[in-house]
């Protein structure tokens, strides 16, 4: 990087790399390697989560007044 030559030194782009290698490989006609899964995450329906905190505060709230007006 010019200007910064410190910054080359101190940071080595291995993205950059790899991809450069899997280019020149498929540019020499050899076969590529399957890309990895990735394990699926648990998928979270903010809406239903959203409501279900709602009425678990809504309930809170209700137990609490009938606690003070006793």
């Amino acid at each position: 990087m010019p200007g910064f030559p410190w910054l080359k030194q101190k940071y080595d782009d291995t993205y950059r790399k790899e991809l450069c290698d899997l280019i020149r490989a498929k540019a020499e006609g050899q076969t590529l390697p399957e890309p990895e899964q990735e394990p699926e995450g648990e998928v979270v329906d903010l809406m239903e989560a959203l409501r279900e905190s709602v009425e678990r505060t809504q309930k809170q709230r209700r137990q609490a007044t009938k606690r003070k007006a006793s």
